[in-house]
C-alpha cells in the first residue's frame, strides 16, 4: 500500500514530462547534428592513427572495430537526426495551423462525391495526422540511439571473437595439435552461430523467445550473447519500442534501414568510361599519397613519400616508413642476434611514466639493420652506400627511415625512383626482394 503513492507520483511526474518531450528533443537533436558535423574531420583522420597502431604487429586488426562501429553510428546519427528535425519541423507547423484553422473542414472544399469521400478516407482527422506525427517523432529519436546501441553490440561481440579466437589460434599454431585445431573451429562455429540466432530474435522482435521447445535450446544462448554485447543497457528501450503496433512496424524496418543505409553510403556514379580507376599500384598512376605536398594520406597503405614532384636543389629526400607486420620478420632473419628497443604493448607515457625500454638496444644497430632491408634505385642505379636517419613524419608522427639522396647528376625531366624491401617467406625461410614503391619526380 505505501508504494502505491510513490508509484503514482512517479507516472504523473513522467506522464507531465512526455508532454513537454519535443522541446528537450529538438534541443538534443540540434545539438548533436552540430557536434556530428564538427567531428567528422577529427574522426576521419583517427583511421590514421589507429591504421598506425594495426601495423605495429600482427593480431592488432581488433582495434579498427571499434572505429568502424564508431563511423557507422556518426552516418546513422546525422541520418536519423536530420529526418527527426525535418519531421518535428513538420509536427510544430501543423501544430501552428491547428491553432489557426482548426479541424479540416471537408464542406468548405465544395469537392464532388467521390472526391470528398477518398480525400476523407486517406486524409483523415488533422488532429490524428498531428498525433502520428507525434508518435513518428519520438520513435525515430528513440530508433536513432538503438540503432547506435545495437551497433555497439556487434562491435563488442566481434572484438571479443577476434581476441579471443585469434589467440586461441595462435597457441593451436604453436602446439601444432590437429584436435586443437578442431576445437577452435568447433567453438568458433558455435558463437557465430549463436550470434546470428541471436540477431535473428533481435530482428524479428523477439519471435524464437514464443517457441516453446525452442526456448530450452535458445535461453543459454540468449544469456551468453546477452552478456557479450551488453544488451541489458538498453533492452527497456527495444521492449517498450515492440510492445505495440506503431514500434513493432519501425522495428520490423530495422534491417532494411540499415541495408539500404549501406547502399546509400556506397552509391557512386562511375562515368569516364575510358578511364580506368582499379590502378591502385599500376604504373601508369600518378598516387599523390607518395607527394608531402599533395595533403593526402592513404592510411592504410603507410606509403614511401618525397617531398614533391618537383625537385628544384638537387638532394631527393625519401621517407621509407616502418612496418612491423611487413619488416620485423625480416629483420630478424637479417640480423638474428639484433636486440628490440622495446615489446609492443601498451605503456603509461604520461604525467606518470612507466616505460619498458631494454638498455642493451643500440639505436645505431637498430638502424644499420633496418636500413639493410631497403634497395633504393634512381632510374637504373643503385645507391648502396645511402646514409639513413630514424624519423617521424605526418600528423600520426609515423616512425621510418629518411635517407637523402644526390641527383645532381640527372639532366633536367622525368626520373623515376624504385624502392625494392625484403620481405620473409616462412614457407622457404628465407627473405626476397619486393617492390615497395615506384614514384616518378622531376628535375627542374
Amino acid at each position: 500500500m505505501e508504494n502505491t503513492p510513490s508509484k503514482s507520483k512517479l507516472s504523473q511526474w513522467l506522464d507531465e514530462l512526455q508532454q513537454e518531450s519535443w522541446q528537450l528533443e529538438l534541443i538534443i537533436s540540434g545539438f548533436v547534428i552540430f557536434l556530428l558535423i564538427g567531428v567528422y574531420d577529427p574522426l576521419i583522420g583517427l583511421e590514421a592513427y589507429l591504421s598506425k597502431v594495426v601495423a605495429s604487429a600482427d593480431g592488432q586488426d581488433h582495434f579498427l572495430i571499434p572505429y568502424f562501429v564508431l563511423l557507422a553510428a556518426w552516418f546513422c546519427c546525422l541520418i536519423n537526426l536530420l529526418i527527426h528535425v525535418f519531421l518535428r519541423g513538420l509536427w510544430i507547423s501543423t501544430v501552428g495551423l491547428r491553432y489557426v484553422s482548426g479541424e479540416i473542414d471537408y464542406s468548405q472544399l465544395r469537392l464532388t462525391k467521390r472526391f470528398e469521400r477518398y480525400i476523407k478516407r486517406k486524409a483523415g482527422s488533422f488532429d490524428r495526422y498531428i498525433d502520428n506525427l507525434e508518435r513518428l517523432c519520438s520513435v525515430i529519436f528513440a530508433f536513432t540511439f538503438l540503432i547506435v546501441f545495437m551497433l555497439i553490440s556487434i562491435g563488442l561481440f566481434s572484438i571479443f571473437l577476434q581476441v579471443t579466437m585469434g589467440r586461441f589460434w595462435n597457441y593451436v599454431e604453436e602446439s601444432g595439435s590437429e584436435s586443437l585445431e578442431w576445437v577452435h573451429n568447433g567453438i568458433a562455429f558455435l558463437l557465430v552461430g549463436s550470434a546470428i540466432i541471436y540477431f535473428i530474435d533481435f530482428v524479428t522482435l523477439g519471435r524464437l523467445k514464443r517457441v516453446k521447445w525452442l526456448s530450452v535450446v535458445y535461453y543459454p544462448i540468449y544469456r551468453l550473447m546477452s552478456w557479450l554485447t551488453l544488451s541489458n543497457i538498453y533492452r527497456p528501450l527495444y521492449y517498450n519500442l515492440v510492445d505495440n503496433k506503431f514500434g513493432r512496424w519501425v522495428g520490423i524496418l530495422l534491417v532494411p534501414y540499415l541495408v539500404i543505409a549501406a547502399l546509400l553510403s556506397s552509391l557512386t556514379y562511375r562515368g569516364y568510361q575510358y578511364y580506368p580507376d582499379d590502378l591502385d599500384r599500376h604504373p601508369t598512376r600518378l598516387r599523390k599519397a607518395h607527394y608531402a605536398d599533395e595533403e593526402t594520406y592513404e592510411s592504410r597503405r603507410l606509403p614511401v613519400t618525397i617531398p614533391s614532384k618537383y625537385v628544384d636543389n638537387g638532394y631527393l629526400e625519401v621517407f621509407i616508413p616502418y612496418i612491423p607486420i611487413m619488416d620485423d620478420e625480416a629483420v630478424t632473419f637479417v640480423c638474428d642476434s639484433i636486440k628490440p628497443h622495446h615489446e609492443p604493448n601498451f605503456e603509461v607515457d604520461g604525467i606518470i611514466s612507466f616505460r619498458d625500454d631494454n638498455p642493451d638496444a643500440s639505436p645505431e644497430e637498430l638502424l644499420d639493420c633496418l636500413s639493410k632491408l631497403y634497395q633504393v634505385y634512381v632510374n637504373d642505379s643503385l645507391y648502396q652506400d645511402l646514409h639513413y636517419f630514424f624519423e617521424e613524419k605526418g600528423e600520426t608522427a609515423q616512425p621510418g627511415l629518411t635517407t637523402i639522396i644526390n641527383v645532381s647528376q640527372y639532366g633536367r625531366g622525368e626520373q623515376l625512383l624504385y624502392i625494392d624491401s625484403y620481405r620473409y617467406i616462412s614457407s622457404q625461410d628465407t627473405i626476397k626482394a619486393r617492390s615497395r614503391a615506384r614514384i616518378p619526380f622531376w628535375i627542374e
